[in-house]
């Protein structure tokens, strides 16, 4: 079973374990043990970094390069520096 679903799992136990209708000394340990399962967890779960360096986004701060490249604004410049 994976952390998530764990995660989950205890989550649903926290939510429908005091409607079961246990005895109120039963209900005092149940919630510290599922309390602690909680914090075992949680603290076991290491957060996933993301180390990838394949990004979609290319940020560029150059916008003269980009004027330069496209045929379109160069063709638009051209003309409006000739009248």
């Amino acid at each position: 079973m994976s952390k998530r679903q764990l995660s989950a799992l205890l989550g649903f136990w926290v939510i429908i374990f005091l409607f079961l209708g246990f005895p109120i000394a039963w209900d005092k340990w149940i919630a510290i043990v599922t309390g602690v399962l909680v914090i075992l967890v949680a603290y076991r779960k290491t957060p996933q970094l993301k180390t990838s360096s394949n990004s979609a986004f290319v940020q560029s701060n150059s916008q003269a390069n980009a004027q330069s490249a496209s045929p379109i604004l160069s063709a638009e410049k051209e003309t409006t520096q000739a009248q």
